[in-house]
């Protein structure tokens, strides 16, 4: 396992990301993903990563209990403060406090102010998000402050600019090289010596789902023999100043792959000719015109007609690349689909990725309903 160091801490390249964890009967199935935790951790793994909504709020109850089998020295844990529930400046506090009463600790390892946008970034400069940083720092309650952020790389340098930050996290991968903060917020993080951490390296699943004509792209390097989701990984590990990859591992089969992946020398290993392949994949990828969704179901905790909007989305994906007609059959069996749509917009207002999700749903029911 490659280790790189965020403050002082060694670090695992490869980090657990506790948001796609298995579930049973609607609830974290807590006996299998305490199977993955022991697992990550014999095999190296020592970076967890969650947050307040994760699992429908379940993912910090997982992350204590793996803290309190496997020993809090074992584990760096990273938290993220929801800044879509901050309505005044003793909220900051309160969610803190709360965070760490969940998992148990008295200390978080990584925090960070959760899917930073322009708008987010005005309401923490306005409740003094330095004083509430300051004084949690020198109270030992958080150890390393950072950010995740989900707008136009313009407003990433703002926030940059605007502190002395220990770390930021962008969404990256071979697709979103100039989405977001992209290459240019990860270049510009550099330049200013702040580690970078990476969500969505295989875009929420949907580059494990590479078209065969997109795989052929590959034929005659040594990426040939990857899968998919190895083929993902491994472009956004080549970059030295990623310090830590999360990946929303929901199997140990999964976690298996990854750290054999992980196992090896990444950085700066990529050849002239194999990033040339993932500019020809890239544009191979968007002539499928595949909806923006990385499955992270943000929406489907606000949206009040229990529409599946990601996995609807993704059987979409899915069925563009590689026409399926069970994908059909099963948008068209749901209880709830894009018909079910009251056009309410709460979906959109949560969604990282600020994708048009109501004229999409559309887009699919007409879609599926043609075949």
């Amino acid at each position: 396992m490659e280790y790189l160091t965020i403050g002082n801490n060694k670090v695992s390249r490869l980090g657990f990301g506790c948001m796609r964890l298995p579930e049973k009967n609607g609830s974290i199935d807590y006996e299998e993903s305490l199977k993955m935790a022991e697992y990550a951790l014999e095999n190296g793994i020592n970076y967890f990563d969650t947050a307040y909504i994760y699992n429908s709020g379940e993912s910090e109850e997982f992350v204590r209990q793996a803290l309190n089998k496997f020993g809090r020295d074992k584990i760096f844990v990273a938290d993220k403060l929801p800044m879509f529930y901050v309505n005044d400046e003793a909220d900051f506090q309160k969610y803190l406090d709360e965070q760490l009463e969940r998992l148990g600790t008295d200390y978080i390892d990584y925090y960070l102010f959760h899917c930073l946008n322009p708008s987010f970034f005005n309401i923490m400069k306005k409740f003094d998000y330095k004083g509430f940083i300051k004084k949690n720092k020198d109270a030992g309650k958080i150890k390393y402050i950072g950010f995740s952020f989900h707008a136009e790389a313009a407003s990433f340098k703002e926030i940059i600019d605007d502190y002395d930050w220990d770390f930021c996290q962008i969404q990256f991968n071979y697709l979103d090289t100039d989405y977001q903060a992209g290459l240019e917020g990860y270049e510009y993080a550099t330049k200013r010596n702040i580690p970078v951490i990476v969500m969505g390296p295989i875009r929420g699943g949907t580059l494990a789902k590479m078209p065969a004509p997109t795989k052929k792209l590959f034929k005659g390097t040594s990426l040939e023999k990857l899968t998919p989701a190895e083929i993902a990984l491994k472009y956004v590990a080549d970059y030295p100043n990623i310090k830590v990859i999360l990946s929303g591992m929901s199997s140990i089969e999964e976690m298996k792959s990854n750290i054999t992946l992980f196992n090896q020398e990444l950085i700066n290993t990529l050849t002239t000719e194999e990033k040339q392949k993932y500019i020809k994949a890239k544009e191979s990828f968007f002539g499928y015109n595949l909806i923006n969704c990385t499955e992270c179901d943000y929406c489907k905790n606000e949206c009040p007609s229990n529409i599946p909007i990601s996995e609807i989305f993704s059987r979409y994906n899915s069925d563009l690349a590689s026409p399926n007609f069970e994908h059909s059959e099963w948008y068209n069996d749901l209880d709830e689909k894009a018909t079910s749509c009251i056009e309410c917009g709460a979906c959109e207002t949560s969604c990282p990725q600020h994708l048009n999700i109501v004229e999409r749903l559309k887009t699919v029911d007409e879609y599926f309903s043609d075949q």
